[in-house]
C-alpha cells in the first residue's frame, strides 16, 4: 500500500520498482543503474533531505529496509545523521516557543533538526524501516545485490501515512 501519487516528494529520485521494499539514498547525488529498489534518491543535507526521506518512506508501506550509500557529505554528514535518527530518535523536548526542539540524537550534522515532521512521523519510520548502513559504496552492481539480498519483506501493517513536507 502506498499513497497516490506516490513519491509524496518528487524530485531527483527514481523508481526502478514501485512494489519493491527497499528504498535507497544516495548521499551527495544519486548513483544511476539501480535496479529493482522502490525509490532511489540523494540525501544532501542532515535535515530537510532526511525529512524528504522519511515522508516518502512512511507514505509507502511496502518499504521496510533503508540503504545509506554513497560518499558521506562534508559538513552535513547527512547519512550519519539519518542513521542516528533511526537510532536514536528525536529531541521532543519544548523550546521557549512552545515547539518541539528536534534534535536528531547522536546526530554530527551542522544543522541536524527535524522541523517539518512530527514525532509520529519518525516513530512510524523508526519501526517501519531497519536501516543498513553501506557509506562509501558506490558501485550499482554491489548496491543492486544488496536491494536483492533485502528484499521480499512483508508490508507494514500499517496503511501509508501521508505527510507533507515544505
Amino acid at each position: 500500500m502506498k499513497a497516490d501519487p506516490w513519491p509524496v516528494i518528487a524530485g531527483w529520485s527514481y523508481i526502478p520498482d514501485p512494489l519493491g521494499c527497499v528504498a535507497v539514498a544516495c548521499l551527495g547525488s544519486v548513483i544511476k543503474g539501480i535496479e529493482g529498489a522502490a525509490i532511489v534518491g540523494p540525501l544532501v543535507t542532515e535535515n530537510i533531505g532526511a525529512e524528504r526521506i522519511i515522508a516518502n518512506v512512511i507514505s509507502n508501506s511496502r518499504i521496510r529496509v533503508l540503504l545509506i550509500v554513497g560518499p558521506e557529505v562534508k559538513g552535513h554528514f547527512a547519512g550519519q545523521s539519518l542513521e542516528a535518527l533511526w537510532m536514536n530518535g528525536i529531541n521532543e523536548d519544548l523550546d521557549k516557543h512552545g515547539k518541539i526542539n528536534g534534535k536528531i540524537l547522536g546526530a554530527k550534522g551542522a544543522i541536524p533538526y527535524i522541523q517539518n515532521l512530527k514525532p509520529e512521523h519518525v516513530k512510524r519510520f523508526r519501526d517501519q524501516v531497519t536501516v543498513i548502513h553501506s557509506m562509501g559504496l558506490m558501485d550499482p552492481e554491489e548496491i543492486n545485490a544488496m536491494v536483492d539480498r533485502n528484499g521480499g519483506e512483508d508490508p507494514f501493517p500499517e496503511p501509508p501515512m501521508i505527510v507533507a513536507v515544505r
